[in-house]
């Protein structure tokens, strides 16, 4: 046999003798920066994205719905080798068998060494890296590994570790010398706090460890803190059925929760949705084989953010990617069979997928860890075949989308112009206003308006002519402004006027009442002579139009003041005509102000102070029980219950106003200090004696002499048994004796006020 056939075939049979699987967890970097830009801005023009990242993926959109889409088509090119070693088991060694690799967000490479029992950090381009967790020789102590086999590197840099023949989980945070367990521990076996063969290690955002085992065939998920662990994939034993694992190495969760696992023995990537009791086969499951819908002894497993699977499948030495649903995958690392080249692998255990879409290989066999740029060849131009506004979603090769910015498109277009004037028919001495409405002219487009064939007018889409003509012709052309015109200008129609003579028309209006008082409304009707057959009418109060143009016209609040009148515009003879203004006289309405409601006790007087303006000649109070007196301003009211009374005045120009407000007739608060429940239906019932105004009780508690709390009411009205203590305690009659009470009131006003006491229950 070749030395290098032999030195495959030994190193997979360490692997699979030792258990050696691995973890490449975490989400690409997203999102990333995509632009495009265009050969010009009128329909015909070629749009192209701009963006220095492998693209996957081009979904063009018009007005934010998408109309073409572009895939790539990945080919596999070569390596290069950024973290490499010498190939000997060595504490100094810089790199020995990787059985992994991580990329974090400012890209340092983490490897593990599991024949070193150490990660390392490697900064970006360094030739050296430091050791963040291990490195300390073999053993069970906290700081050290026993054949670590897989590990997670969350956003804050921590380091969770598959310390496999230690049967534990270790937590080496930014700095730390030594580990801290945070699953197993317990020793082998298959007991929820134990854990056998743990090879591969995923925590979610949430904190949660989900930890594939590869000799208890399981995936079991342990909550931050937990002592032991559930099943939530496999643990039925090794074997091929769909709800059995056969030495699963590796984990990869998907932001939905989906569990990816290496189903090693089976040649398989199996996808367990939450909850599920079996798993599906979403990459081989074809027996062990190079074709493109095998695998053999799949170690490793990354997801990208659009759900594209790459495996590290070592058997063959080659990455593979897989689409979501596909039956095959393509081959987008190595595959060019077992050596030392830069397109080749010697047992690849580790693949990582950063934001650019670029693939991280530990290439085991050959001491290094290597970056294969995913190629990619895609159409990035496109030739909008309508006008609009157009974006291009982006999706890079890691799977990361980002939407570039937008596009304008303009049609090929033709101005055109048409003018309305003010009027088409007036009188003599009066302007008329003409407005132009252009389409397709653009932003901001010229007007040139002709009176004849005059040139006239300032250039705006308005113009105003003073003292016309009759016959005069008006017209405008349009000068376009628009980025993609097919002619530069526009003629509009032509409008003709036609000008008459002046007669003054005569106008008198009535109003229904004056004076009046104030809120009240009037009616004004009008008479008028020489309107013509078309007569416009306009009202107007102190100079400011009102009205519908009727003869009839009703102000519903006049003014004192105000000045009435009526204008025509009229074609008899072209007369304009106004009539003599009415001046309203507008009494003022007195006004009552009450003021605020009034609490007494019971048995108390109060006297009725309302605010009053006018000239009041009259009053008169309803009802009148409880007062002194109906017919004058101030009352004493003296009302044995809550009563709402009712003030009417008049002016001496007979205007009249009313208001009211109440009297609230309350009793005081009284807690009795005895009260005797034997059920003879007098004096049964502790309660809140009296209602103070507007009071409410917020917490009513009586409490035994050992200060336990034995009843208790919120938010109940005062003065009401139904809220009261019966004397009984969890449906048992209390003792005679003394009990305390405690009564928080909530007053009208917002107080608080808290009553403390006892009472006696007698027997």
């Amino acid at each position: 046999m070749e030395e290098g056939v032999m030195k495959k075939f030994l190193t997979l049979f360490l692997l699979l003798a030792a258990g050696l699987f691995s973890l490449t967890g975490g989400m690409a970097q997203c999102p990333f920066t995509a632009e495009i830009s265009t050969s010009g801005q009128c329909l015909g023009a070629t749009l192209n994205v701009d963006n220095g990242s492998s693209l996957s993926k081009i979904v063009w959109e018009k007005d934010g719905n998408g109309v073409n889409t572009v895939l790539a088509t990945g080919i596999a090119g070569s390596g290069v080798t950024v973290v490499a070693g010498n190939g000997v088991i060595s504490p100094t060694n810089p790199l020995y068998a990787p059985q992994t690799v991580w990329l974090d967000a400012a890209g340092n490479i983490y490897t593990l060494e599991q024949y070193n029992a150490r990660v390392k950090k490697w900064a970006p381009g360094a030739t050296s890296g430091i050791i963040v967790a291990g490195g300390n020789g073999v053993g069970s102590a906290a700081n050290q590994l026993d054949l670590p086999c897989g590990f997670f590197v969350d956003g804050s840099g921590d380091v969770y570790i598959a310390d496999c023949d230690n049967y534990r989980i270790q937590l080496w945070t930014p700095g730390a010398t030594t580990g801290i367990t945070v699953a197993g521990g317990n020793g082998p076996g298959a007991a929820a706090n134990q854990l056998d063969g743990p090879t591969g290690i995923f925590v979610d955002g949430s904190g949660n460890l989900y930890i594939s085992e590869g000799k208890n065939c399981r995936v079991t998920k342990w909550a931050p803190g937990a002592l032991s662990g559930v099943t939530v994939a496999g643990g039925n034993g090794a074997g091929a059925a769909a709800n059995q694992l056969s030495n699963p190495s590796d984990l990869f969760l998907d932001a939905t929760g989906n569990i990816y696992i290496d189903d090693i023995l089976n040649n398989r990537i199996q996808k367990w949705a939450p909850g599920a009791l079996s798993g599906v086969t979403v990459a081989g499951g074809n027996g062990a084989g190079p074709a493109a819908n095998q695998l053999s002894s799949p170690f490793n497993i990354y997801v990208d953010a659009t759900g594209n699977l790459y495996i590290a499948d070592l058997g063959n030495e080659r990455i593979q990617k897989w689409a979501p649903g596909a039956t095959a995958g393509i081959t987008v690392a190595g595959g060019n069979g077992y050596g030392q080249a830069a397109d080749e692998f010697e047992a690849p255990d580790g693949v990582y997928v950063d934001a650019n879409g670029d693939i991280y290989v530990a290439d085991l066999g050959n001491n290094r860890i290597q970056k294969w740029a995913q190629q990619s060849a895609i159409l990035t131009t496109y030739t909008p075949p309508a006008a609009g506004v157009y974006t291009a979603v982006v999706t890079n090769s890691s799977g990361c989308t980002t939407t570039t910015n937008a596009i304008v498109i303009d049609p090929t277009v033709s101005p055109a112009v048409s003018i309305v004037a003010s009027s088409t028919t007036i009188c003599s001495g009066n302007p008329v206003t003409f407005t132009a409405a252009a389409t397709d002219g653009g932003s901001n487009p010229g007007y040139q308006w002709q009176v004849n064939g005059v040139d006239a007018g300032d250039g705006s889409p308005v113009y105003s002519n003073t003292n016309p003509s009759d016959g005069d012709v008006v017209t405008c052309t349009v000068i376009s402004s628009s980025p993609c015109p097919a002619v530069p200008s526009a003629l509009s129609n032509a409008v003709v006027l036609t000008v008459h003579q002046t007669l003054v028309p005569l106008i008198m209006i009535t109003p229904s009442a004056n004076p009046i008082c104030s809120g009240e409304p009037v009616t004004f009707t009008a008479a008028a002579t020489n309107v013509g057959s078309t007569p416009v009418y306009q009202w107007q109060v102190n100079g400011a139009d009102v009205g519908d143009g009727s003869l009839i016209y009703t102000s519903n609040q006049p003014l004192n003041g105000d000045m009435i009148r009526l204008k025509l515009s009229s074609n008899a003879g072209c007369g304009n005509g106004v009539s003599s203004p009415v001046e309203m006289v507008v009494n003022p309405t007195p006004l009552v102000d009450p003021g605020p409601s009034i609490d007494i006790a019971k048995g108390q007087s109060v006297e009725l102070d309302p605010g009053i303006t006018g000239n009041i000649i009259r009053y008169l109070w309803r009802p009148g029980d409880g007062l002194s007196d109906v017919s004058i301003p101030n009352p004493v009211a003296s009302p044995l219950k809550t009563t709402r009374y009712e003030l009417e005045v008049t002016t001496v120009d007979g205007c009249k106003a009313s208001g009211g407000f109440t009297v609230n007739v309350y009793s005081p608060l009284k807690m009795p200090s005895a009260f005797t429940p034997n059920g003879d239906g007098r004096n049964d019932v502790f309660y809140v004696m009296g209602d103070p105004a507007g009071s409410r009780i917020k917490d009513f508690a009586i409490f035994n002499r050992w200060g336990q709390k034995i009843f208790q009411v919120h938010d109940a009205a005062p003065d009401d048994p139904a809220f009261g203590w019966d004397g009984n305690y969890k449906g048992a009659p209390v003792p005679t004796g003394t009990y305390v009470y405690l009564v928080t009131l909530a007053f009208g006003d917002g107080r608080q006020e808290v009553f403390k006491g006892t009472v006696m229950v007698i027997r």
